[in-house]
């Protein structure tokens, strides 16, 4: 196998599944930069000449953008050709869409990994719809995060017999697992400040966690669109020196603070304009972690976080019942060590980034 990996971005913090991809599949080469990627990780381009200007290249895209996938299509398929590749893991589907025909033109097998909004967020769907169609049908094979997500796409006309569900996993060795939960009645969110994300809710469940535990703090880490709306929302209830917005941070970075935290929460719902999650890779690497969740039965996470079991589940935009778990798990030492166990084996038997990437491998590799 030949592989080539076809991403949108060069460098994220919230995209860790496919840097684990990266690191781990070994491709040949990355394409990357936006949604028709261009650069190729060795350095060159997909577009030579006079379309490599990025002035030209725009207007062109803007102005006529059925000219644009063509001219797309065909650079995009020298470039296959030329490098001899075979097999392309296509991150999103929109990806898998935009270079579906010069895959199929190069008779280069193309896997689609769906992610999330690229299955329910309905603009998406109504954008790329005739184009999911014919995706469908010639991409190898289609790969998406949970059960829920495969539903999803076979909802929308995906072959039950080529879509498969391999989840995110979590680097067992790296997020290891807390032996006993700290005392401290500490609260950790990891993710993007995005309306699937509802921060707010988060943040407005906290401040009933602090009515019963005052000393409680919330750490919240990643960036986004909500990101300044959620400092205002705390300083508004007056909580802002109870939680700590760090921004973006790196993996080690972020394995620090797990380490340093008792629970674990993700308040996902679906957005205004139907984006939901696939599966929160943060959500799986604070289990690994050993730390108790406390989310919502949204999409795939009923999946990583049996309710009861390894954590707590609540309807979406449950405010109350978010704050109530929390609020369990922070002052019950017996009943968050028992679920902390159960949340580090369950992500062992199901979530092993290793055994996840044999699945993807053969998937890519298979007749």
């Amino acid at each position: 196998m030949k592989l080539c990996i076809a991403t949108p971005n060069k460098f994220s913090y919230s995209e860790t599944f496919i840097r684990n991809h990266i690191e781990k599949l070994k491709p040949e080469f990355v394409v990357n930069n936006n949604w028709w990627p261009l650069s190729v990780s060795n350095g060159e381009m997909i577009f030579k000449g006079l379309m490599g200007i990025d002035p030209i290249r725009i207007a062109i895209k803007n102005i006529t953008p059925s000219l644009y996938q063509k001219l797309y299509t065909n650079a995009f398929y020298k470039f296959l050709v030329s490098h001899n590749i075979d097999t392309v893991l296509a991150e999103y589907g929109l990806i898998g869409a935009n270079i579906m025909d010069a895959c199929k033109r190069a008779n280069c097998r193309l896997v689609v990994h769906f992610l999330g909004f690229d299955a329910f967020d309905k603009k998406t769907l109504l954008e790329y719809s005739e184009k999911y169609n014919e995706l469908f049908q010639k991409a190898y094979s289609l790969i998406t995060v949970s059960i829920d997500m495969r539903d999803q796409l076979i909802k929308l006309g995906a072959p039950e017999n080529k879509t498969f569900v391999i989840s995110c996993g979590a680097d067992i060795k790296k997020f290891s697992r807390i032996n006993e939960l700290p005392k401290d009645p500490i609260v950790i969110a990891v993710g993007r400040f995005a309306p699937k994300k509802s921060p707010q809710s988060t943040i407005k469940a906290f401040s009933k966690v602090l009515q019963k535990v005052p000393l409680a703090k919330l750490i919240m880490i990643g960036d986004g669109v909500l990101f300044e709306d959620s400092k205002k929302l705390a300083s508004e209830l007056n909580i802002a020196d109870s939680i700590d917005f760090k921004g973006a941070l790196t993996p080690e970075k972020i394995i620090e603070e797990m380490h340093k935290a008792r629970i674990f929460v993700q308040h996902s719902v679906v957005a205004p304009g139907g984006d939901s999650e696939g599966l929160p890779l943060a959500l799986i690497e604070a289990a690994s972690v050993g730390l108790p969740i406390v989310s919502t039965f949204h999409a795939g996470i009923p999946e990583a976080v049996k309710d009861k079991v390894t954590g707590f589940l609540v309807k979406e935009h449950d405010i109350d019942g978010m704050a109530n778990y929390m609020i369990e798990l922070l002052v019950n030492d017996e009943l968050a060590n028992t679920m902390s166990k159960a949340a580090r084996k369950h992500i062992e038997d199901n979530y092993d980034l290793e055994k996840q990437i044999v699945s993807l491998r053969n998937i890519l590799i298979s007749n």
